[in-house]
């Protein structure tokens, strides 16, 4: 088994399987710290998880402290299997204790010595993350290089401090290019503001199942990202998870295999130009939710489906490169070609057409003068 986390509840409550646990003897059961991490390093990775905020921090241990593990008590609570046993925490420090929900489980966290250690101190100075700024001059990893006082001016010397230090985030001020080969698997960065902070993503740079938020970014992606309160302008191999971003002009090349999810995302484009998502030729889906103003849909030759849920706004087919598959449009707008034709249910170069929009030209075929005027 793994663990499991309930989403309906507030927090969200993860749930550690006793099948999970070691047995010590009768009824008595333990659980290392380091397998606790783990657990919850292992469902982070899983599709339920990718959505959601990262469900722990992780500091290693060294040869004089205890590696710590934190659940995110701000979004997850947890629980033990219920059931008329106890559970040993050993080898580590945790805060179970504080987001522990009670049951019947007995739980000791029995934190080792040592917790108050200058390592530990350091690492609070951090933020949760390391700090980045390309105009600040500073390289290198001692301490404390990387804090928010000193943040270093490139990628090398942040890889190397966080993975000493266990971090998973970037914090990063002003522009950056994020590039000189580095593999950045699993990690996070944060910008100053949509406005304050360019991320340029370079095709050398490995970006597999990355998150990013609070910039404007703009490159090539490696598939399973999650981009969130970002404005995109060109970006490219896209695919997992674009929530409540501004798309701009330009485009977005969708890749991987694998379904794209655009949430609640708009349009930041003025007058008749639109933001276009190329949909890679074939191989990859695509589910737009919560839409809002005009987007554009060019090079789609697979079968691989498209749902487009529009709260207002327009979508755009491209006349000669949209050839197969099945689209579905609903919401209110309009779904036309490159002439501004509207495309009715039905075949469309090849490819399956199913509009359910409310669409203001069928409204005023529909209704008198003065009724389509209060409804606009």
């Amino acid at each position: 088994m793994s663990i499991s986390v309930d989403w309906s509840t507030t927090p969200w409550l993860v749930t550690i399987p006793k099948s999970d646990l070691t047995l010590d003897t009768g009824t008595k059961y333990k659980l290392t710290v380091d397998t606790f991490w783990q657990l919850l390093r292992d469902f982070t990775d899983s599709p339920e998880a990718i959505p959601n905020p990262r469900l722990y921090t992780r500091i290693p241990s060294t040869a004089s402290t205890p590696s710590i593990t934190e659940l995110d008590g701000t979004y997850y609570a947890l629980q033990f299997e219920d059931g008329a046993y106890s559970v040993n925490i050993i080898e580590g420090n945790t805060n179970i204790r504080d987001v522990e929900v009670k049951n019947q489980v007995s739980v000791n966290t029995n934190n080792t010595t040592g917790f108050i250690d200058p390592t530990y101190l350091e690492y609070s100075t951090f933020g949760n993350g390391v700090s980045v700024d390309a105009l600040s001059g500073i390289t290198g990893t001692a301490y404390p290089k990387g804090t928010p006082s000193q943040p270093v001016n490139n990628f090398t010397d942040a890889l190397a401090i966080a993975a000493a230090r266990g971090f998973k985030s970037f914090l990063v001020t002003g522009d950056v290019t994020i590039n000189g080969g580095n593999d950045f698997t699993d990690y996070t960065f944060v910008g100053r503001g949509q406005n304050l902070s360019i991320f340029t993503l370079d095709t050398s740079a490995v970006l597999v199942n990355c998150s990013f938020y609070d910039a404007l970014i703009t490159g090539v992606l490696d598939g399973d990202a999650h981009v969130e309160d970002c404005i995109i302008e060109n970006l490219t191999f896209v695919s997992g998870v674009i929530e409540r971003c501004i798309l701009s002009e330009g485009t977005t090349v969708l890749g991987g295999a694998e379904t794209a999810y655009f949430i609640e995302c708009k349009s930041g484009v003025e007058g008749v130009n639109k933001h276009t998502i190329d949909c890679g030729g074939s191989g990859q889906g695509l589910a737009i939710r919560d839409y809002n103003g005009g987007i554009k849909i060019i090079n789609k030759t697979g079968v691989d489906a498209i749902s487009i849920d529009l709260s207002s706004g327009q979508v755009i087919l491209s006349n000669t490169t949209v050839t197969n598959g099945t689209i579905t449009v609903r919401g209110v707008g309009k779904l036309v070609d490159e002439s501004g034709d509207r495309i009715i249910s039905g075949n469309f170069n090849g490819a399956t057409i199913i509009n359910e929009l409310l669409d203001s030209a069928v409204l005023a075929t529909t209704l008198t003068t003065s009724e389509f005027l209060a409804l606009k």
